[in-house]
């Protein structure tokens, strides 16, 4: 199992909202030499086709990880539902 960090996955699926998709196909990449597991993302333009978005890549969390003690931050994305 992978672990990806929370805002980047708002940050991806608000960017294709914004470009005026509703649905989205998300796969998980296997990692390899170069890089880490990844998710992908299609945009669905119709039944047939799909649009590809940049990847986002897996993270380690840091063995400090806490958190309680952590600073969160605002993400800002703006999208018309």
């Amino acid at each position: 199992m992978a672990t990806y960090r929370i805002s980047e996955l708002i940050k991806h699926l608000a960017s294709i909202m914004n470009d005026g998709f509703e649905y989205v196909q998300i796969s998980e990449l296997e990692a390899d030499e170069d890089l880490p597991i990844c998710l992908s993302f299609e945009a669905i333009e119709s039944s047939c086709c799909g649009i590809g978005y940049e990847e986002v890549n897996s993270v380690e969390v840091p063995e400090n990880y806490d958190s309680s003690s952590s600073v969160l931050y605002h993400v800002d994305v703006n999208f018309t539902l």
